[in-house]
């Protein structure tokens, strides 16, 4: 999850997740942080990337650019990552 302090966030799959965000940085006039990562088997990260996006639909700006707060996309996509890999997180 990669965003602004406050404002629209970007959901899905990076590689590098640190990288990406500063790829994305010089698109941006105010800074982006990198709120949230974890690690999946490249064999699951599409599956777990287009839940998120399906359940985050109807908050969707474009592409991977969503109008939810932070907490929202940490519920969704730690909830699919816990659905898909049963890994329990804290929330």
């Amino acid at each position: 999850i990669i965003g602004p302090t406050d404002g629209h966030l970007k959901i899905g799959f990076a590689s590098d997740p640190e990288v990406g965000r500063a790829n994305l940085q010089c698109a941006w006039p105010v800074d982006l942080l990198l709120h949230y990562a974890v690690e999946v088997p490249a064999a699951k990260v599409r599956a777990i990337e287009r839940a998120c996006h399906d359940d985050l639909a109807q908050h969707r700006l474009r592409g991977e650019w969503f109008d939810v707060t932070l907490a929202k996309a940490l519920e969704t996509v730690k909830r699919n990552v816990r659905g898909f890999m049963g890994i329990h997180f804290e929330f």
